[in-house]
Order: C-alpha cells, then sequence, then structure tokens
C-alpha cells in the first residue's frame, strides 16, 4: 500500500554545488543516465534534497539521502510522497532503463555456449569471449523464438575492434552466443553507454 505523504515543508533551492548522484544511486542505480542533476534544495526542518531532471519527460525527481521523495508543490513547498509513485510520474510511460541495460552476469567466462551461427562473420569465439568477460552490462533486446531473452554486449576486443555480440539466455542461466560482428552504427550509443561500465 502506497505510504501517505507525511509533512509539507517549504525549501529553497541551493546553486553552484557539485551534483551528488548518491540519493538516486541508491534508489535506482540503472536510471542515472537518463536524469540530469539539476540542483540542491535545502528545507526549512534541516533535510536536504537533490533534484534530478529526467532527459526524456523533462519531470523532476527530489530525493533526499534517507531515500525519501518529496513532490514540488506551489508556494516552494514540498511533500513528502511514495518514492516509486513519483518515479512513476517522473518516468510518464517512457520504459524503465533497468528493464532495458542488465548486469552482466557472464564476466567469469562460465556459462556461455556457443551456437554455429555465432562465428558466421569471420568473429572467433575468443574475440567475442574477451567482449562478453569486460562488459559491466548487456542490453536486452526482445526474445529469441523459443521464449528466452536476447542480450546484446558491446565493447572492443583485445586488438580494441569494436564488437556487438548477441546471446539468449536459457532458463538455465547459461548464455548461448549466436551472432557476432564488427559494431554497426544503429548500435553506437548503447556501445558508448557500455563504455562507461567496462571491465579493464
Amino acid at each position: 500500500m502506497p505510504r501517505k505523504p507525511k509533512r509539507m515543508v517549504r525549501g529553497g533551492e541551493i546553486y553552484g554545488l557539485r551534483p551528488d548522484w548518491r540519493p538516486l544511486l541508491d534508489f535506482a542505480p540503472d536510471e542515472i543516465p537518463e536524469f540530469m542533476w539539476m540542483y540542491r534544495v535545502d528545507l526549512e526542518d534541516g533535510t536536504v534534497v537533490e533534484a534530478y531532471k529526467h532527459s526524456w519527460t523533462r519531470r523532476y525527481l527530489h530525493l533526499d539521502s534517507l531515500g525519501r521523495a518529496y513532490a514540488f508543490r506551489a508556494g516552494g513547498s514540498y511533500e513528502e510522497t511514495d518514492p516509486q509513485l513519483l518515479f512513476e510520474e517522473v518516468l510518464e510511460g517512457c520504459e524503465s532503463r533497468a528493464s532495458i541495460v542488465r548486469q552482466n552476469d557472464w564476466v567469469d567466462g562460465e556459462r556461455i555456449g556457443w551456437a554455429r551461427s555465432a562465428t558466421r562473420h569471420r568473429v572467433s569465439r575468443d574475440r567475442s569471449l574477451w567482449v562478453i568477460q569486460h562488459a559491466g552490462i548487456c542490453f536486452e533486446e526482445g526474445v529469441a523464438p523459443e521464449g528466452d531473452p536476447l542480450l546484446f554486449f558491446f565493447g572492443d576486443d583485445e586488438d580494441e575492434r569494436a564488437l556487438e555480440v548477441l546471446g539468449a539466455e536459457e532458463p538455465t542461466g547459461e548464455l548461448i552466443v549466436i551472432h557476432s560482428m564488427p559494431l554497426r552504427t544503429q548500435f553506437e550509443d548503447d556501445y558508448l553507454e557500455a563504455y562507461r561500465w567496462r571491465r579493464e
């Protein structure tokens, strides 16, 4: 059951400070690429609130260090509200990044199998495996005909050649690599995002 708002307090905006991403990192770490830090609010009760603006919907998410969320009201007041409900309002129908980007669970190189099609573009298994093992995240891109989730991995091989690697996650947790080829332009944005999470 959603938590009822607890209080309404006034607050003033503080500009010219360094961004603090910790409240958003604790609340929704996968969504950070979709937000911009805008300013800090000092509430009259001493609470410090960080204001994050969604890059697509342009709506604000106000969070404090304890994970509490606040909705801006008229007259410079902030009302404590349910964090998840506010987050859904901020997304405004946009798909959550957490449903697209996942942590890579195959960095140890185990539980990886290979379909015959994996080397069709003359990319060796070793090159594909290097990309998978050094990718901190992967991207969900629909499902295979059998219903298994399809996962893209983006990165450079040992010779710094950009690759895209596609695998299907089986119910057992094994990743079956079904496709690997030089990076195509349509995936450049995903490649750049993956670069931020790359493992050395």
